[in-house]
């Protein structure tokens, strides 16, 4: 049987997700530490100590409940939801293959708006639709 790669997997582009170059900054005079960077989800200040105590409590000597069922249920009852309408993911960047997983097939055809992350693109590409 041969072995042909998905036409889909060669035309995902390239993610643009932000972020500094550091080389091309270095090379230039210039500290990336010294730069506040907004176009990726950083933070220049430290954890709030909330968090740093909830972080120190909790168990790195297991995996985590696949299903996420009690942050599901604390995130549905803050906010008037069943747990079934919450969908928890290892980030924005999952949640959006995710949904173009759910939501586009070949043939269909997706509009992403420029400049946007490029993680859009790439999803509706990899799910086989049109951009």
């Amino acid at each position: 049987m041969p072995f042909s790669v998905r036409k889909e997997l060669l035309l995902a582009a390239e993610t643009v997700h932000g972020g500094l170059d550091y080389a091309k900054l270095r090379s230039e005079g210039v500290e990336p530490e010294s730069i506040l960077d907004f176009s990726v989800s950083t933070n220049p200040l430290p954890p709030h100590p909330e968090v740093e105590r909830a972080v120190a409590r909790a168990a790195f000597d297991r995996y985590p409940d696949s299903s996420s069922g009690a942050l599901r249920r604390a995130i549905a009852e803050a906010n008037g939801l069943s747990p079934d309408e919450v969908l928890v993911t290892n980030g924005l960047a999952q949640a959006i293959v995710l949904l173009a997983f759910a939501f586009c097939d070949r043939g269909s055809r997706a509009l992403v708006a420029s400049p946007a992350f490029g993680e859009y693109e790439a999803a509706s590409r990899l799910a086989g639709a049109e951009v």
